[in-house]
């Protein structure tokens, strides 16, 4: 999955969160799309099926969909992007039951072992 949260300019102030999956996630997607949108943190306009062309000439489909802006994101943009690091040290208080299952749902997979997150974009320090 894909996700980032976006401080937008001074005139709003707020922040906003943009939540991608490839098509072959669409469900999950749809499913986060709803949930948010029940509780007034997004449009009810389901989000659109998008079209992209790879390196390697293969037409690649997604789906994303953004938050509202709000004020009250900004501590999450501001807990994980000071100085471009990604990870707060205290990122076990924003670990629900729920949060864990999203995380999983959007980068996780099962292996024969167990459960791996795919986590590339982040460096062994930042973890």
């Amino acid at each position: 999955g894909d996700g980032y949260a976006e401080k937008l300019g001074v005139i709003n102030g707020g922040t906003r969160i943009t939540f991608g999956q490839e098509n072959s996630n669409q469900h999950y997607l749809f499913w986060l799309h709803d949930y948010l949108a029940s509780r007034g943190y997004t449009s009810t306009i389901k989000p659109r099926l998008l079209n992209t062309i790879s390196e390697n000439s293969k037409i690649c489909y997604s789906c994303c969909f953004h938050t509202y802006s709000f004020s009250s994101f900004n501590f999450l943009h501001s807990n994980f992007y000071p100085n471009y690091i990604k990870i707060p040290r205290d990122l076990d208080i924003y670990f629900t039951p729920l949060s864990l299952a999203v995380l999983i749902m959007d980068d996780g997979s099962k292996t024969t072992s167990g459960l791996r997150l795919c986590l590339q974009a982040f460096t062994y320090e930042d973890l």
